[in-house]
């Protein structure tokens, strides 16, 4: 039994009491004091349900405090979510440019002899897939610098060996008529007669062509027609 109860009770009991009138001085100060009790105990009543009204009205306001803040956790998983992906993607192309520098520099600092070994390597390979395109030869500085030398002194040589039969063609020229003079000469020859003692004989002339033919190398059609004639 509650307190409301037990006071219900007790002022019934007071109300009976003052109906039937049978009721005593001392009962009705008890009364008196009852009823204040009650009153008393309304108004903490009122009180307490005021207060709980308060109660409420803070809870729910934290309830939706805490539905701001959750949403706000989720929006901050989400975000920490595409950072997280952002960063693995990220990593994974630092990663490719790292095996990619490692490459170039691998290629930039290889020894010299191993990069010349490799494309020795790839130009033999073009050249046998090739098949009769043509043939591919490598040479190095020493080979290119050798043959250049050789070139050049046999260019030297060459030059020096015709600088020297110049000068002796010059010199044989200078003592003995060229062919095309003699030509005129026996033609002018056989055109004006002449006394036989101007003449040339025929074994003159026919030395003198043969000197002048060796020592230009070859004989020309019209020296030999012309051998032919007088001989």
């Amino acid at each position: 039994m509650t307190d409301l109860d037990r006071l219900e009770q007790r002022l019934s009991a007071v109300e009976r009491v003052v109906v039937d009138g049978d009721a005593t001085l001392d009962e009705l100060a008890e009364v008196a004091s009852l009823a204040e009790t009650v009153a008393d105990l309304e108004t903490r009543v009122e009180e307490h349900e005021r207060r709980l009204a308060d109660l409420e009205a803070a809870v729910r306001s934290l309830e939706g405090y805490v539905g701001n803040v959750e949403s706000i956790n989720d929006d901050v998983e989400r975000q920490a979510a595409s950072a997280v992906a952002t960063v693995d993607r990220l990593e994974r192309r630092v990663d490719r440019l790292e095996v990619e520098l490692d490459d170039v520099r691998g290629g930039v600092l290889r020894d010299p002899t191993e990069r010349e070994t490799e494309r020795t390597r790839s130009d033999a390979d073009d050249g046998a897939s090739g098949g009769s395109t043509g043939a591919w030869f490598e040479f190095d500085d020493e080979s290119i610098a050798a043959t250049g030398t050789a070139a050049e002194t046999a260019d030297s040589a060459s030059l020096a060996d015709a600088t020297e039969t110049g000068s002796g063609n010059r010199t044989d020229t200078e003592t003995a008529q060229t062919p095309e003079e003699t030509v005129t000469d026996i033609v002018a020859g056989a055109d004006e007669p002449r006394s036989l003692e101007d003449a040339p004989s025929r074994s003159d002339r026919t030395a003198q062509v043969g000197d002048e033919t060796d020592s230009d190398g070859a004989e020309s059609g019209l020296l030999g027609s012309l051998r032919a004639r007088f001989s």
